[in-house]
């Protein structure tokens, strides 16, 4: 998957998760509106998937964003130093901007799951069940992908060794 070509691109994974999408996009509102009996019209029924599937990425970006800013506090303790000599910014703006963010991603899920998008089509039992049953099981599954690469990773090259190299390669322009 992380194959890349001459220009850099992972051109593997780009067709991969390219493949994907057109598969899930076709089943989602070609074949499912045109084949399932719902009691609802085939463009109602697409509107239904299309919103379910809206609110469920933007769950899993609001929890993507949430583990960002976590990262970003525990990044700036770990690695204190290597950031004062950067001074980017005061200590307190980056506590404060990740402060608020965990905020607003905890507003915008909440906020999802509180109201749904089509509630003439849909209930909100019904629509916390779709919406919540699609983020874990993505969560899931990036979950097992995780340990997947964690087991095929070396083990033997530490944090530092990984920053230098990347350092490195940075100032010198090459990738290995």
């Amino acid at each position: 998957m992380s194959k890349v070509n001459a220009n850099k691109v992972p051109y593997v994974a780009v067709l991969v998760q390219s493949i994907i999408s057109a598969f899930f996009a076709a089943l989602a509102f070609i074949i499912l509106p045109y084949t399932v009996k719902t009691g609802l019209s085939s463009t109602d029924l697409s509107t239904v998937v299309y919103n379910i599937l809206q609110a469920a990425v933007t769950v899993i970006w609001c929890i993507s964003m949430v583990i960002l800013f976590v990262d970003v506090i525990i990044i700036r303790y770990r690695y204190h130093e290597a950031f004062t000599r950067a001074r980017l910014a005061p200590d307190w703006v980056f506590y404060l901007c990740s402060a608020l963010g965990l905020i607003a991603s905890a507003v915008g899920v909440a906020v999802i799951f509180i109201s749904p998008w089509i509630p003439a089509l849909m209930n909100t039992t019904q629509w916390d069940l779709w919406i919540g049953g699609i983020a874990v099981l993505s969560l899931l599954v990036g979950v097992v992908i995780f340990f997947i690469g964690q087991a095929t990773i070396k083990t033997n090259v530490s944090d530092e060794e990984v920053i230098a190299q990347v350092i490195g390669e940075q100032t010198t322009g090459t990738a290995t």
